[in-house]
């Protein structure tokens, strides 16, 4: 990954700086100036490495979570008759909200939250 080989390469710079800095071959105040224009880009590279890291490990769960709902409803999809332990197994729970009248009909919304995916729109 590009982000990763320019933190090692930062890492060699302010290595390669600070024996400058230390044979004379860099002023001090030089020396201060670029280690830290280096110490930012360097964390911010790590900043940025990190977000990319949640990304990818919330993908990889989501996507594990979609497979395990697939096999659950391939298991169940030639079902005729749904029993207690089958619903607890594909549904973590149901919310009914409350009963509002709109344009004189009655209506209550209620939302299935299904086991590793949630709500099915």
């Amino acid at each position: 990954m590009k982000a990763e080989k320019r933190l090692s390469e930062i890492s060699l710079i302010i290595k390669r700086l600070y024996e400058d800095s230390v044979i004379g071959t860099l002023t001090a105040e030089r020396y201060r100036e670029l280690s830290a224009d280096y110490e930012k880009e360097s964390a911010d590279l790590k900043a940025r490495l990190s977000e990319l890291q949640e990304v990818a490990d919330s993908y990889r769960e989501a996507t594990g979570n979609s497979h395990k709902f697939t096999a659950m409803i391939k298991a169940y999809f030639n079902v005729e008759e749904l029993t207690a332990p089958m619903l607890n197994e594909l549904i973590s729970r149901i919310e009914v909200h409350e009963r509002v009248i709109v344009n004189g009909e009655r209506q209550q919304k209620v939302d299935i939250y299904y086991n590793f995916v949630g709500i099915i729109a």
